[in-house]
Formats: C-alpha cells, structure tokens, sequence
C-alpha cells in the first residue's frame, strides 16, 4: 500500500500500472470492440473501460467470472455497465440483473 496525505491507499490488482502493458492492451481492445463512441472518451473513461475487461476476465484474461450481477435502470444494458454486459452476453456469461423479477431464481441459488 501507498501512503498519501497520511492515509492509507491500497491499490487494486486492477489498477492498470500493475498490470502486464500487453494484457493492458488487449483488454483495450476488447474494451473499444464494444464500446460505440471509444473515440469520444476521455483517457481516463477508456482506462476504466479497459478496467472493466480485467473484472470480466481476470488479470491474465483467461479466467472468467462464473456470473455477473448488476442492477441497471430498466434492466437494459446502458451506462458503464452496459458495456460489461455485452461482453459477458457474447462470452454466454449468465447475467443477473435485479431489475427483473427472475433474478429471484438467482436468489434460491444462492440459498
């Protein structure tokens, strides 16, 4: 951990310095395959895009999550998580949105 301002900050093993700069790319490019308007982000919405793929996938991008779980308005796949939801609907990982009320077959899994 780092100490700043007298405060304690861990970083994340998703934190994009502390990770290999090839996984780094190549999640990139996963990140920018679906996200419509890449061009328009600013650097730091790409890196937290580009975050995102290591949360799907692992840090070596070989590791998928088993599900993902989510709320989002309307149960539709919009704002930062939309773009996770896309890939993990392409990737055939099951998605759990708590918008909907089937998510409740989710819940009994858990139980």
């Amino acid at each position: 951990y780092r100490t700043v301002c007298s405060r304690q900050i861990f970083a994340s093993e998703l934190y994009l310095d502390n990770l290999p700069h090839d996984r780094v790319l190549e999640a990139r490019e996963v990140a920018k395959k679906y996200n419509k308007h890449w061009d328009k982000l600013t650097p730091l919405v790409k890196n937290l895009k580009t975050r995102n793929i290591f949360q799907l996938f692992g840090t070596e991008l070989d590791d998928p999550v088993e599900f993902v779980l989510c709320w989002t308005p309307e149960g539709k796949d919009v704002g930062g998580t939309g773009m996770n939801l896309r890939i993990a609907d392409f990737y055939y990982i099951p998605i759990y949105n708590l918008f909907h009320p089937d998510v409740e077959n989710f819940i009994k899994f858990l139980d």
